[in-house]
């Protein structure tokens, strides 16, 4: 099945929370099949070197992204290479009907490092009766 990209603006910070959307525009109902981050900003994953950016659908957490080494599953932010979300969600709570969006929340601690990346999530078109 063909897929589709949806992206958000980008979300930037320095020792900053910042939030955003990934609006689902496409004019019917998609899956998430994955989400990445892409930085336009490099971040050193350490323990004190902190974004974690979790990703919702109308309240469900579909997944969650970390620069914090102590946590697992964590990642550096290099920029311009994509990073895979692990999603957690599954079955309905990765369907968005047109005109939802996936929730971007990013929050920074630690010693505040500066940021910057857009949020993109790979969806496919889900089939309704015979479409």
């Amino acid at each position: 099945m063909k897929t589709l990209a949806l992206s958000s603006h980008e979300l930037a910070g320095n020792n900053a929370a910042d939030v955003g959307n990934i609006l689902n525009a496409t004019g019917g109902k998609v899956k998430v099949i994955k989400i990445y981050i892409v930085p336009n900003l490099a971040v050193t994953a350490h323990a004190s070197n902190v974004i974690t950016t979790t990703f919702a659908n109308d309240g469900n957490t579909l997944g969650v992204q970390t620069t914090d080494s102590d946590i697992s599953g964590y990642a550096a932010h290099v920029e311009g290479t994509p990073i895979e979300v692990d999603l957690t969600a599954t079955g309905d709570d990765l369907i968005l009907e047109d005109g939802e969006v996936i929730s971007v929340d990013v929050a920074a601690g630690g010693t505040g490092p500066a940021y910057a990346f857009q949020a993109v999530a790979q969806v496919e078109r889900v089939r309704v009766g015979g479409d």
